[in-house]
């Protein structure tokens, strides 16, 4: 399965380190162009590349990590997401620095389609992460969501 990263801020470029750092390879894309990029993907190595946001946009999974205002203008021209896994990751999170703790960090993930949701709990198996399922959307976004959500601005750690 292919993976690809919109939004290449905090978020998305701690993502892109992770999964380089993981051996996952990926695609990474910001509203700047590829160009704007090249310093990050030298970094990474080769396992991430830099494309536009629509070439990103069709891999089989798509990490949104983008502000919510920012939504409307990245995404809007975008066709439809025919059958793709996407993973909405606009609310803001804080990193942790895995030095300085021990245990795993909680990842929390919800959605409605089982097989989408098996796929990112790998991902983030993979990445060293402690994945929680909270459920189906209507259950899961709310509780995630800023700023009214209860598990959306709080560090959980698997010790």
């Amino acid at each position: 399965m292919s993976i690809g990263i919109i939004g290449a801020g905090a978020l998305g470029s701690n993502v892109a380190r992770l999964l380089a750092k993981s051996g996952i390879s990926a695609t990474i894309a910001n509203h700047r162009g590829p160009q704007s990029l090249a310093n990050l993907v030298e970094q990474l190595g080769s396992s991430i590349k830099a494309r536009t946001v629509e070439e990103t946009a069709k891999a089989d999974i798509v990490l949104v990590a983008l502000r919510w205002v920012d939504l409307p203008k990245a995404l809007g021209g975008l066709p439809a997401w025919s059958g793709r896994i996407v993973i909405d990751a606009t609310n803001p999170v804080a990193f942790l620095d895995p030095n300085s703790v021990s245990g795993q960090r909680v990842l929390f993930y919800s959605g409605d389609d089982a097989r989408a949701k098996a796929e990112v709990r790998k991902i983030i198996e993979r990445t060293g992460h402690f994945p929680v399922d909270l459920g189906l959307l209507d259950v899961g976004a709310p509780l995630t969501s800023l700023p009214f959500g209860s598990l959306g601005s709080i560090n959980f750690i698997k010790i």
